[in-house]
């Protein structure tokens, strides 16, 4: 005999299935997990899904791929209108798609005090799922290098440019250069890399390194 279904629980995940384009959402399996669990349908889940869809992430695309078609065209017009010239030069033409509104939407909303509280509160003091996504990726580190030097005491940034590092992006870090210069950790371990290779481009080849022997550079 199947058990009763768990009434408070369905409408709890109901609420929640039919939020605007919950489908998308990284938590959107597990609550549908749960809503099995707890005696709900699968065309109840259908139905709670496809009511929520609204499609904002296609809306999204759409508009940056008419902007950068618009740019297309503005480029390839020969630029005799002073408006249209203003539009494609200037600093370079901007990042016409989800990522670009998105890093500048971050950029001008960021507040490291919030996140870094957020951080400190985090059971076992976990970095933040999003962020081994955005160091996985150049877009999301160079997000990180242009925080990084407009807020350089933040907690959340340091750690994730030592996660980089850690990477092995460290000629990347490098790079970016004086913005992340007051990192110390960063200056050291760039300098102790800088070393090592000076260092090997002396030691006749064969020989072992001195690091390598018993003590370590850096």
């Amino acid at each position: 005999m199947n058990p009763e279904p768990d009434t408070q629980e369905l409408s709890r995940l109901e609420d929640l299935l039919r939020r605007p384009d919950f489908l998308l959402e990284p938590s959107c399996f597990s609550v549908i997990c749960a809503y099995i669990k707890a005696g709900g349908t699968p065309n109840a889940i259908i139905e709670n899904l496809t009511d929520g869809y609204v499609g904002y992430a296609h809306m999204a695309s759409l508009m940056c791929g008419w902007m950068d078609a618009l740019d297309n065209d503005l480029e390839g017009d020969g630029g005799t209108n002073g408006v249209q010239q203003q539009a494609v030069e200037g600093k370079g033409r901007q990042e016409r798609n989800e990522f670009g509104f998105l890093k500048e939407f971050v950029r001008a909303r960021f507040d490291p005090d919030k996140l870094s509280s957020v951080f400190m509160k985090r059971a076992g003091g976990k970095p933040p799922a999003w962020l081994d996504q955005l160091t996985s990726t150049p877009q999301g580190r160079a997000l990180i290098y242009q925080l990084s030097a407009a807020h350089r005491n933040c907690l959340v940034l340091n750690f994730a440019i030592q996660k980089i590092l850690v990477q092995g992006h460290e000629d990347e870090v490098a790079s970016v250069g004086s913005s992340l210069a007051s990192y110390f950790t960063v200056f050291h371990r760039l300098l102790a890399t800088r070393l090592r290779a000076a260092l090997a481009a002396c030691v006749p080849k064969g020989m072992p390194l001195p690091w390598q022997g018993g003590g370590k550079a850096g």
